[in-house]
């Protein structure tokens, strides 16, 4: 492939994946889990802003059902990437900073919105790039 056409489908690349995560952002709004885990690979590995870990699509949409059932359906999760950077034709990073709002108490431990920082590991699959894991994580403040 040569440079000018390679440079060109990392752009159309780079743009499929931030529209994948605005959509998913959508979905979440939406307060349908199987529309949030249809991003996902089958065999995602999901880190929360607490640090539970959940693995597979399925058990992802069953943690969100828990989730949205508790209150959070009206809860708003909006991400902002800072940068996507393709480890391979086929895998991508998304570095970014994501916001949920309307979380209740009692799940967001008496904070909103809660902000944290985040990693999605994007891989191609056919014509379409799916989130296989996502890592969300907190900086500390440098002493």
């Amino acid at each position: 492939m040569d440079v000018e056409r390679q440079r060109a489908t990392r752009v159309e690349d780079e743009r499929a994946i931030r529209a994948a995560e605005e959509a998913y952002d959508t979905a979440w709004k939406a307060g349908d889990p199987a529309q949030v885990a249809a991003f996902l690979t089958a065999d995602a590995v999901v880190v929360n802003p607490f640090g539970e870990v959940t693995r597979g699509r399925e058990a992802f949409v069953t943690f969100l059902a828990i989730l949205f059932r508790d209150g959070t359906g009206r809860s708003t999760h909006r991400s902002t990437i800072l940068r996507v950077t393709f480890v391979t034709d086929d895998v991508a990073l998304a570095d970014g900073e994501a916001t949920i709002e309307g979380l209740p108490p009692a799940v967001a431990g008496g904070t909103d919105p809660v902000v944290h920082s985040f990693t999605d590991v994007f891989v191609r699959q056919g014509d379409a790039w799916r989130i296989s894991q996502i890592r969300a994580y907190t900086h500390m403040a440098r002493p």
